[in-house]
């Protein structure tokens, strides 16, 4: 079975994955754009980069609606050898289920035409309000989790001097199954395949002291073995 279980990287490579290749037509002609986990700060960058989309983790929250009964926080089979005798089964932590909120912002300046082209293409276009988004999960299997709006587009402008830094954000909420341990570490237990069971008549003797059982003397009445296939009983 496919592992629900991602982690925080896996997610943010998914997000730097789902806004590239976005280009808005500006003065300059067809203008990449360029996406940043955080922000594209001065002092990483030599000057703000514009046009861009930076992607922000604002929370993460278990998500107690998923939760429902201590059973969640058992383990979960990861591979099962039948090569060897007794079987043996690997083990590690189930994935808990979290509300990983984002922000997804956009930056431009200067022109308010193109900050709108930005924000269709980058939100309307990238981003449905009850959508989904593919991730890798902890075995490096792609799998999808579920991407929603968390309230609509606000405007954070900033206006300078001689110029507007034109700044929209989108809250947005992934509902994912997040590792609660590291991908190798695994636990392996030898699994229990076949139960012997034999029934005895037990030797009872009764005399004038009363009655005595001598278990040396018992007699096998019949074998039952269980497998995990089969039942199987012998007189």
């Amino acid at each position: 079975m496919t592992s629900l279980a991602t982690t925080l990287k896996a997610i943010d490579a998914a997000l730097i994955a789902k806004y590239s290749g976005i280009t808005i037509t500006t003065s300059d002609g067809d203008t990449a754009v360029t996406p940043f986990i955080e922000s594209p700060l001065p002092e990483v960058f030599d000057e703000r980069s514009f046009p861009s989309i930076s992607i922000k983790l604002l929370s993460v929250l278990p998500d107690y609606t998923r939760i429902y009964e201590s059973e969640d926080f058992n383990e979960e089979e990861t591979d099962y050898d039948v090569t060897v005798d007794p079987p043996v089964r690997s083990m590690r932590s189930k994935p808990l289920p979290y509300r990983i909120l984002y922000s997804v912002d956009t930056w431009h300046r200067a022109r308010a035409g193109e900050s709108r082209d930005l924000v269709t293409e980058a939100i309307l276009h990238k981003t449905r309000p009850r959508g989904s988004m593919t991730v890798q999960n902890i075995d490096g299997v792609d799998i999808d989790v579920w991407m929603f709006w968390e309230g609509g587009i606000r405007t954070l402008d900033e206006i300078d001097v001689d110029e507007i830094i034109y700044h929209k954000t989108l809250s947005v909420v992934i509902l994912a199954y997040l590792s609660t341990t590291k991908a190798d570490t695994v636990s392996e237990e030898k699994a229990v395949t076949t139960v012997d069971l034999d029934i005895y008549n037990r030797h009872v003797e009764t005399d004038s002291t009363g009655t005595t059982v001598d278990d040396s003397k018992n007699v096998k009445d019949i074998s039952i073995r269980v497998t995990d296939t089969d039942v199987e009983v012998s007189p």
